[in-house]
């Protein structure tokens, strides 16, 4: 340790920092220069040629939500210490139908005997309906595109066969010892197989993913999937999915804006490709990252609901969906009860999740501030007033959609050494278990041990139900909500078939 670096003495592994204020600092920002080592950090601007655009994005705003599609079946599990086994991978599934998802990435059936059993289960049963598109996952290697196509074959739903390559330097270079010419010739090999292998199948289309697009050479991105879409055919009525991942966040969100924007505005046959993103979350802007990228003209978003995936996570659907939720905006997936969709993810993934995770965190609908209580505790009361005066039925009353969490059940009694106050919430259509269940018997009851700790807490205790009857311990099946046959919205084309829970037949 040098004579200029200070350490506290309880803190004796973190270095103060202690080097010069910078000349420019205003008096009121005494921040000093760290002994961190960023200089070892490249700036992105240095690691990849960010396309100059002019950009439309900024001036946009977002008015309808992009098709969803969660690949927590694939991405998702394939991040797990221990990945679901085929009865939580159904259960996941039939989650994501009962919301109201219309295209789901099911697995890859080439790398795994259980990722391909699953796809031969969607094959040999009714467990999909038959608007939803089923997406497989494969890279650009004949033998395992054969498997893959063996794993669809009897499927009569509509079917994605999503191929993918690497396509940035460090990958070129170290990973699959290749230079551009040479990869281009792969993934084009690659592309041939599986139109050889399936252009025939009537309801099968096709999908290319440039790995690590967001640290790809913008002209080489843009040649390689001009050349797949040729290869492949695209036309309108056959539209072919580019996606185009951040699968390594390097920058910030603007960056990754203006990326899309370039392809979107220069891509050959545009009216023939769906422009798709796939944000995962490594700097913790994965949300804006996806919310940009729709502004720059993506139509579909690949991600996992709540947000499980690699390393930091692929990018939040749900959160991104309930932020179109909170603006007004449709986000055309149901989320009425996101208490029994949180249970089920945390049952099939086993992880559990953030008290503070957006909108279904167990404390972010809680205040422990006194003041903060006092103007939830008026809010509500205004609110009761104003249902009162204009006739409108209060959350506890409603009989309809419930909204969110935010019109959801829990009582929390928070205790502290300096005051008691009681904070609750309204729970709608809840009974408690009168034999409730462990999580190991039934997939509905997760046990949180984050509210065991709040209740050993000498300072804080945080009393809340445990255990709700979801009227399906006995047959572990979910029933799908009649909303969600509704016709779709006559402005989705063909290949979005997500319904509008607003819309009845007829």
């Amino acid at each position: 340790m040098t004579s200029n670096q200070q350490t506290t003495p309880n803190f004796t592994s973190i270095v103060t920092p202690a080097g010069e204020i910078p000349a420019h600092s205003p008096e009121w920002n005494r921040q000093r220069h760290s002994q961190m080592p960023s200089h070892r950090y490249q700036n992105p601007f240095d690691r990849v040629q960010v396309p100059r655009v002019e950009r439309h994005w900024p001036s946009r705003q977002l008015s309808e939500a992009p098709l969803w599609v969660p690949v927590d079946l694939r991405d998702g599990n394939q991040a797990l210490a221990e990945p679901m086994n085929p009865e939580r991978k159904q259960r996941f599934f039939e989650l994501m139908i009962a919301m109201g998802y219309k295209e789901i990435e099911v697995g890859y059936p080439s790398a795994s005997q259980t990722d391909f059993d699953f796809v031969r289960l969607i094959a040999e049963t009714n467990l999909a309906p038959n608007d939803v598109t089923i997406v497989v996952f494969t890279p650009a290697r004949r033998d395992l595109i054969e498997r893959t196509v063996e794993s669809i074959r009897g499927i009569t739903n509509p079917v994605v066969i999503h191929m993918y390559t690497a396509t940035a330097p460090v990958w070129r270079n170290t990973v699959l010892g290749k230079d551009r010419a040479a990869l281009k010739d792969l993934i084009l090999a690659g592309g041939r197989d599986v139109y050889e292998l399936a252009a025939h199948l009537p309801n099968v289309r096709f999908q290319f993913s440039p790995e690590v697009f967001n640290l790809t050479e913008p002209d080489f991105a843009l040649e390689i999937c001009d050349a797949i879409t040729a290869l492949w055919q695209a036309t309108p009525e056959r539209p072919v999915i580019l996606n185009l991942p951040a699968t390594v966040e390097i920058a910030t969100p603007n960056v990754y804006a203006d990326q899309i924007e370039y392809m979107h505005r220069n891509l050959a046959r545009r009216d023939s490709v769906i422009l798709s993103v796939h944000p995962h979350n490594d700097r913790g802007t994965g949300i804006a990252c996806a919310e940009l990228a729709v502004l720059a003209g993506a139509q579909r978003v690949e991600g996992c609901i709540f947000g499980n995936g690699e390393r930091t996570g692929n990018v939040d659907i749900a959160t991104l969906a309930l932020n179109l939720h909170a603006q007004g905006i449709d986000p055309m997936i149901d989320f009425s009860d996101v208490d029994e969709i949180r249970r089920t993810v945390e049952y099939c993934t086993q992880l559990e999740l953030h008290p503070r995770h957006p909108y279904v965190g167990d404390l972010v609908h809680t205040a422990f501030s006194g003041t903060h209580q006092d103007a939830i505790k008026k809010g509500f009361a205004e609110h009761r007033e104003r249902a009162t005066r204009t006739d409108t039925p209060s959350v506890s009353s409603s009989g309809g959609y419930r909204t969110c969490r935010s019109t959801q059940a829990i009582s929390v009694a928070v205790t502290t050494r300096s005051s008691e106050s009681t904070l609750s919430r309204a729970k709608e259509g809840s009974r408690t278990c009168s034999n409730p269940p462990t999580a190991s018997s039934c997939p509905d009851v997760f046990r949180s041990s984050l509210l065991d700790t709040y209740r050993r807490s000498p300072t804080l205790q945080v009393q809340k139900s445990m255990h709700t009857r979801c009227g399906k311990c006995s047959n572990g099946t979910i029933s799908r909500n009649p909303a969600l046959s509704a016709f779709s919205s006559p402005r989705m084309r063909s290949w979005n078939r997500v319904r509008d829970p607003r819309r009845t037949p007829g």
